[in-house]
Order: C-alpha cells, then structure tokens, then sequence
C-alpha cells in the first residue's frame, strides 16, 4: 500500500528535473544569444571606429588607398549577415534590441553613400589641390618675361590653396576670390600658351570652390556629426535592459520553482497521511462511476451498453424494439423539459408493467432505454412470446394519458421484435419496416428482405453521391405553351440521374430514398445552378423549380435560392418556386414566410398537384399563388370522365376568380388538349405539348 502512495514522489522528481534541465537550457539559449548580439555591436563599434580613423587619413594624406576603408565597410555587412543567421535565438530573446539593429543597417546603408561620396570627392579635390602648386612653378617655365603681378596672384592663389587643405575652411581662403582676379587678369596675359595657363588653373579652383564645401559637410557628418555611434549605444542601452529583464525572469523562475518544490513535498507528505481515507472514496465512486456508465442518466433505465454486457448472459434472447411515434413533435410542441418528464413517466410505466412478467423465475424480462424516444426490452424466450407481449405493451400504453404539468398527452408506439442475431440491428429494420408499413408491431423475419431493402437503398445512394461527384445530375425542361397565344416561353425543370452505364434514372426512383439524406439538399441546390446557366443563356425564357417543404424550412437551401436566384435582377423575375401542395405541409406560416421573400424579388409561385386528394382551398385563397398546376390525375381522362371535366372547371373558376393562372398537367393527347382549352385553363403541359428534353426547343 505504501509503495503504491510514494509513486507520486518520483514523478515529482521527474518534472522538477524537466523543469530545471529546461530552465538550465533557457539560461544556456540566453547565455549564447548574449554573447553572440554584445560580439555582434562590438564589431560593429570597433569598424565604425577604424571607418572614421580612414576618413581622417584620406582626408589628411595627399594621397591614400580606400582598400582599409572598403574592408571595414565589408567588415560591417559580414556582422550583419552573422545577426540574420543568428536572428531566430536573437529575435527571441532580444527582440527590441534586433529590431533596432535592423534600424541601424538601414542607417549604415545611407552612411555608406556618403563614405562613397566623400571618396569620389576627396579624389577629385586632392588632385586639384596637387595639380595647382606645380602648375604655378610651370607658369615661371611657359612664361619668357613672368608678370610680376601675376606671379604674386598665383603665389596667393596656392598659399590659399595650403590654407584650405589645413583649414578646411573654404571662407578664409578665399577661392572665390582668386578666381575672379584670375578671370579678369586674363586679358593681360601676352601668349595664348600663358591664356590656356590661366584656364587649366582657373578650372582647377572652380572645382574647389564647387565642390570643397560639400566635403567638408560630408566630412563632418561622418566624423564629428557621425549619428551612427549615438545610435550603437542606444542599442547597447535597448539591449542591457532587455538582457536585465530576462535575467530577472530567470532568477524569478529559478525562485518559483523552488518555492513551489518545497510546497509540493509538502503536499505529498499530507497526501500520503490521507490516501487511505480517499481509496476508500475512489473505490466507491468507482463504483458509481461503472453504475453510470451502463445506466442512462435521465430514466435510470440500463442503457444500450449494458444491453451488450447482459444479451450474452441469455441462451435464446429475444428482443422488443419499442418507439414512441412522433415524439419529436411532443418536444416541438411543450418544449424538451416536458419531453423528458414523458419520458421519465413511461420508463417508470413500462418498468412496472413488465416487473409482473419478471416474477416468474422462468422468465428472464429486462427494460432498457438505447435511444432518445427508443426502449428495449431482452428476454430468454420465444418470438410468440414476445409478440404477446409487445402487443400488451403497445395496448397498455396507448390506452394510458400521461399527465405532464397538467398536459394531458397520449401516445402511441411502434414494436420490432427479432431473435436474429445481430440483435438490436434486425429489431431496428423490423422497426423500420413497420413505421414505413403503418404497422403497429413488425417481427424480424428474412421473408421481408429487409436487408435486401436497405442494400438497395445504399446502392441508390452511392449511385446519387457519384453522379453529384462527376457532374451527372442533368436538368430536363418540359415546355407548358399559352392556350391563348399558343406560345412556348415557361419551362419546368426536371432532374434526371446518369448512373456509371449511362442509363437516365427517374426522380421517383431515387427521390423516396434521398429525401432521408443530405444528398436531397445538394440535388436541389445542383438544379438551380444549373436553371441559372440555362436562364443566362436564355434571355426570354421563364423556368420553374420543383421544391419541396423541406426545402422551404431548409435554412441553407433557403439561403442559396435567396443569394444565387431571388437577390439577382435579372434571373429572380424569370423564376417560379413550384411547391408541392400536400399533407408533408406541416406548418403553413414557413410557406407563407418563404413566398414574401421570393416575391418581394420578383420571383413568381405555383403549386403543384393541386387537386391530388389533398387540397387546401382556404389556404389557397390566403396564400394566392400565381400560378396552380392541377393535377394530372384529374386531367388525363378528362375527355372521358364528365366528372372530372366539372372537377377542373370548378378549380380554374375557383383560381380564376382569386387572379391565379391554371395550368393544365398530363396533357397527353389532341382530346384532351381541347378541353382544357375549352374550360379556359391558361396553360397546357405534357406530352402533347413536348417531353422533358436537356435542351430548350421553343
């Protein structure tokens, strides 16, 4: 027990020793990137000061080799290029003092155009200033009788010229000076050899008088006015505090973790005197722990996961799959808070009603909660057993009012039952098939090929997912022509789906299948993508698109149609949503919602299948579409029902009436063509009038 208590105490250790090894790596990280950024100024300040030391003497000897300056120079950008190798740890660590040394190359940059300069510049003056004093001794050699005034001008004229390369001061020599006295003494100068004289040397003094004080204003700034060591110290300012700054996180890490070391072994110590009292704590909140993890937490029924650990125990087990019908519009309608109270009340009814069978050693009944609205029960017996029971179940539930916070709320249920292994699944498509069947309790039996329904469910599927992938899903357009004009301008928009075969399957085919999946929202969005191309391509055409209610109340297939169809002038005002006017309407408000947004677009409404056995004449009065399809069944033996003909009659009055435009579905042959004409219905589609074609025949 003692041994199990300290294993605590080595892993202490082990994290302290991490803690401390990484710390001591930081310090190392720290240590480095010190040494190499302070090695880095230092090499920067040490050039900088050979730099200037080279501008003085190119500046004092007449003549110097730039070969020492350009090295340093070089010298600098080599420390620049070992900061950007260094500059990850640097920037790390020091990340003001790098950006500042960033700052400070691009100084250094602008500073080297003018040490450049500066060299351009004291070449050309040096030269001038050496060239001037042996060209006034030339001018005793060119000159067969000096002119003594002259002489005395040149004389002061080179005198100027020493005091400017000592002085630096263009003022008190007065070039300026000496090149006007020049200029105007030239007139008496005798031989057009002693007149060239005077030029060469007059151009030698411009070139000092235009260039010498730019020299001196770069001299100075890159010696006395030099902005580049202010700055370099600035940085090593910038860069001792940052450095001030990690040390004292590093000595305040260093004293939190001994702190904190100290405080944990105390701890443990503590710890260990209490572990006794809290195994026995943990053993029982294990126990709870493994209790809620096969119990469902709101009916505190078993739950699916211990159904899986008990159905073993059970030599023939037999399985009830038991539903509550509708549930989800129970919590739509009360709210989920009265949901769940139902559901509580019926785990606590169906666990009382099968205790009785429990009391009977022999049979071995159990009562599980495996899904939101779903119940199980196991048993160790026979599927007529069971149907037996299942029937009394339903019969005993459906017979019963819940009472929730004085609601008063009945309900009914659907059974699957199976004692084919896999249990749960098989139930679960017995379940299924009853809910499709209208069946109140279903036994799982091969006979009903249920696997083979649900094979053939995922193949259509998979053959919807691929044809969607590769662009597969074709639009079809059926023309309805005007009765009156005898025009052909409206289209309605049928999708069709191309298998791998290239065979055309129907909508009916798939569509029963799909309208369970997510796929049925992207069929929907794929043929308005395509209706959009074909409206573009079609300036004067009017195309309508099927959809369903849950379409209508999909937010994202709402959003899509409103963006990509009604939010575009052009398009909106050439669509109309057909709705399909049928019992699957559960909330006529949604409609109503979605066909103000359309229309406040410009886009138009009809319903479909008016008049297929499910007809809301009212409704039709305050929704007042603009357009109502009726439906083919009443249209296609007009010609030979006398009913159906007054049938029709009266809904185009009816619609008529309102300001709705009919159209006539399932218009097959000539007969029937003009009858519909004669009843004064608007429009006419089917057959007759053209089959569905991927392209647009006007």
């Amino acid at each position: 027990m003692k041994n199990r208590k300290l294993y605590l105490v080595p892993l202490i250790a082990v994290l302290f020793a991490f803690l401390t090894v990484f710390l001591g790596h930081y310090t190392q990280s720290l240590l480095r990137a010190h040494i190499q950024f302070l090695n880095h100024l230092s090499g920067v300040e040490s050039n900088l000061h050979k730099i200037s030391e080279n501008i003085y003497k190119s500046s004092f000897f007449i003549y110097y080799n730039y070969d020492e300056l350009d090295k340093n120079i070089n010298k600098v950008y080599k420390i620049f290029e070992h900061v950007d190798e260094d500059h990850k740890s640097i920037i790390n660590l020091y990340p003001e003092s790098y950006k500042k040394l960033l700052e400070f190359e691009k100084l250094f940059k602008k500073e080297e155009e003018k040490i450049y300069r500066f060299q351009s510049l004291n070449s050309i003056l040096k030269n001038s200033q050496i060239y001037i004093p042996s060209l006034a001794i030339r001018y005793l050699k060119i000159a067969k009788n000096p002119d003594k005034k002259y002489l005395t001008l040149l004389v002061e004229t080179v005198a100027n010229v020493l005091i400017l390369k000592n002085s630096f001061d263009i003022q008190s020599a007065d070039i300026k000076s000496n090149i006007e006295e020049l200029r105007n003494y030239e007139k008496y100068l005798k031989t057009d050899e002693e007149k060239q004289f005077n030029k060469i040397i007059l151009k030698h003094l411009i070139t000092l008088d235009k260039y010498y004080p730019e020299y001196i204003d770069l001299f100075s700034s890159l010696t006395v006015k030099n902005n580049l060591v202010p700055f370099l110290n600035e940085i090593k300012n910038i860069f001792e505090k940052e450095s001030q700054t990690k040390l004292s996180i590093v000595k305040t890490i260093s004293w939190i973790l001994n702190v904190v070391f100290f405080i944990v072994i105390s701890y443990l110590a503590v710890l260990l005197i209490k572990i006794d009292k809290q195994k026995k704590e943990l053993d029982l909140l294990h126990k709870n722990l493994e209790k809620a993890l096969v119990t469902d937490e709101l009916t505190g029924l078993p739950n699916r996961k211990a159904f899986y650990l008990d159905k073993s125990s059970y030599k023939n087990p037999t399985v009830i799959l038991i539903n509550l019908d509708k549930f989800k519009n129970i919590n739509d309608l009360y709210g989920h808070h009265i949901g769940d109270k139902l559901l509580k009340k019926v785990a606590k009814d169906l666990k009382e009603f099968i205790q009785k069978c429990s009391q009977n050693e022999q049979c071995k009944v159990k009562l599980y909660r495996v899904g939101a609205d779903d119940f199980l029960i196991l048993m160790e017996d026979h599927l007529n057993e069971a149907l037996t029971l299942a029937q009394e179940i339903a019969s005993f539930i459906e017979n019963k009012t819940f009472n929730v916070e004085g609601i008063d709320i009945s309900i009914s249920v659907s059974c699957g039952i199976s004692a084919e292994r896999p249990l749960l699944e098989k139930a679960d498509m017995a379940l299924k098939f009853a809910k499709v069947s209208r069946e109140r309790i279903v036994v799982y039996d091969k006979n009903l090929n249920l696997e083979k329904e649900f094979e053939e469910n995922i193949k259509t599927i998979h053959i919807v997912k691929d044809a969607l992938k590769n662009d597969r899903l074709v639009v079809f357009y059926q023309p309805l022509v005007d009765n009156k004009t005898g025009k052909i301008d409206k289209y309605e928009a049928l999708f069709r789906i191309i298998d791998k075969d290239g065979n055309i399957i129907p909508p009916l085919q798939v569509l029963t299948t799909i309208q369970k999946t997510k796929y049925y929202r992207d069929i929907t969005e794929e043929v308005a993508r395509k209706v959009i191309k074909t409206l573009k391509k079609h300036e004067n055409i009017q195309i309508s698109i099927n959809l369903s209610y849950e379409d209508i109340v999909d937010k994202e297939v709402k959003s899509f149609l409103m963006e990509n169809i009604c939010k575009v002038s052009d398009i909106a005002h050439r669509v109309s949503f057909e709705i399909l006017e049928s019992e699957s309407i559960k909330n006529y408000e949604n409609v109503d919602n979605f066909i103000k947004a359309v229309r406040k677009h410009g886009s138009k409404i009809s319903i479909d299948d008016f008049g297929s056995g499910y007809s809301n004449f009212v409704y039709l009065s305050k929704m007042k579409p603009d357009y109502i399809k009726i439906d083919g069944s009443l249209i296609k033996d007009i010609h030979k029902n006398e009913e159906l003909k007054i049938i029709v009659a009266t809904i185009n009055n009816f619609a008529h009436k309102l300001g709705i435009k009919t159209v006539a579905e399932y218009v097959h042959c000539k007969e029937v063509f003009e009858i519909v004409n004669e009843l004064g219905i608007d429009y006419s589609q089917g057959y007759y009038i053209g089959k569905p074609s991927p392209h647009i025949v006007i």
